[in-house]
């Protein structure tokens, strides 16, 4: 199954703020529900400790991602003095003031760019089910920007294509119908735009569905990262199934760093 760059509508600059929390709330919900990326932790936790790194820049979070649950197991491992930076291009209002800009689990208030993260935040780098929103040339420029720092960078996404879970993805309106009332935050305007006016569950549906088209196997992954020139890197790649859930992964960081 070729992957295909079709359009997500939580990509689109003019999609309301509204749906767009409506659908990473819900993706929150469910990730923490079946927790995927549970079982390859171990390969973020090993990037830690070859990279010295006690900080943590996670990109794209949307409405917090798998850091709001991830972070102190993880800190456990490596330093309680462990600090996670969430960041985003479409900073969350929400999930900013929920999980606030203080303490070892910070939201970032501006805008950031994964292609092109500003020097003054240091660290691992971490994508959770976002990588796939990236065309070839703009992921290269992701991975180019993490070498080109000498960061550490962990890519996990949910995802694998393939024809049936192409199929599945269709039917997701089915689950944002029965989980929607256990989503939080709790809002009536996500009952209304789920129940009523039933654009929530659709809209999820879609940008699931073309998820799956979009999302790059681990040889892709591979390539990409071997493709960008700089300092030596340890790559690792493959896919695994966490309950229901096929999760695809990318992690790497400098050999024979100086940091």
């Amino acid at each position: 199954m070729k992957r295909r760059q079709v359009f997500e509508l939580t990509d689109l600059a003019w999609w309301p703020d509204l749906l767009r929390s409506l659908l990473t709330d819900y993706l929150g919900s469910a990730e923490a529900l079946v927790r995927p990326y549970d079982a390859k932790l171990g390969l973020l936790v090993d990037a830690l400790r070859a990279t010295g790194s006690h900080q943590v820049v996670d990109l794209c979070s949307g409405a917090g991602g798998p850091w709001l649950r991830l972070r102190d197991p993880i800190a456990a491992q490596v330093g309680p003095e462990l600090h996670v930076l969430l960041t985003d291009r479409y900073p969350s209002p929400s999930a900013r003031d929920r999980v606030g800009q203080g303490g070892p689990l910070r939201y970032h208030p501006d805008p950031v760019d994964a292609t092109a993260v500003p020097p003054e935040l240091s660290g691992m780098r971490t994508l959770f089910d976002s990588f796939h929103h990236f065309p070839p040339e703009a992921a290269r420029r992701i991975l180019r920007d993490a070498v080109e720092r000498r960061e550490g960078i962990a890519i996990y996404e949910s995802l694998r294509r393939s024809p049936l879970l192409f199929a599945a993805a269709l039917l997701t309106f089915t689950w944002v119908w029965l989980l929607t009332p256990f989503v939080r935050p709790f809002r009536w305007s996500r009952l209304l735009l789920t129940y009523v006016v039933p654009i929530a569950p659709f809209a999820i549906a879609w940008d699931g569905a073309m998820s799956i088209l979009r999302c790059y196997t681990p040889d892709e992954l591979l390539a990409l990262a071997r493709s960008v020139e700089g300092p030596r890197y340890h790559w690792v790649a493959g896919t695994y199934w966490a309950r229901i859930v096929p999760v695809t992964y990318l992690v790497g960081w400098p050999i024979d760093t100086d940091m």
